[in-house]
């Protein structure tokens, strides 16, 4: 299994804005530049991603898988700084530390109510 660095998964219609206050504070780095989605990749779905006004801006497809935009680095230690706004009836959120499957894989787990269920997870996908 592939791991990609991604410290930031963002799914479907998620805006991330780069903040000046990261850049200035001692030690920071941003993950993202406010220009353009360089050490970017975008994994799963077919959501398209912009770049408006220096931040970053997710639009959902209607009935195609989540996708999930990462950081191509991998970070060790860290402390995450991030403005987010949601719509709130989308399923969205950060993810920190996914792997990416590279291959169709088939888990097998347990529901809510504790009853055995095997979920399918395609390639590519967070």
């Amino acid at each position: 299994m592939k791991r990609l660095s991604t410290l930031s998964a963002i799914c479907l219609a998620l805006l991330v804005t780069a903040t000046s206050y990261a850049e200035e504070e001692k030690g920071f780095k941003p993950l993202f530049n406010g220009k353009n989605l360089n050490g970017w990749v975008q994994n799963g779905g077919k959501a398209e991603y912009n770049i408006v006004d220096g931040t970053i801006v997710g639009t959902s497809v209607p009935k195609t898988p989540n996708s999930f935009l990462c950081t191509k680095k991998m970070y060790d230690d860290f402390e995450l700084q991030v403005d987010f706004k949601v719509d709130p009836l989308l399923n969205s959120g950060i993810q920190i530390r996914s792997n990416v499957y590279d291959e169709d894989k088939v888990l097998e787990t347990k529901d809510a109510d504790g009853k055995e269920k095997k979920i399918k997870i395609p390639a590519g996908r967070v």
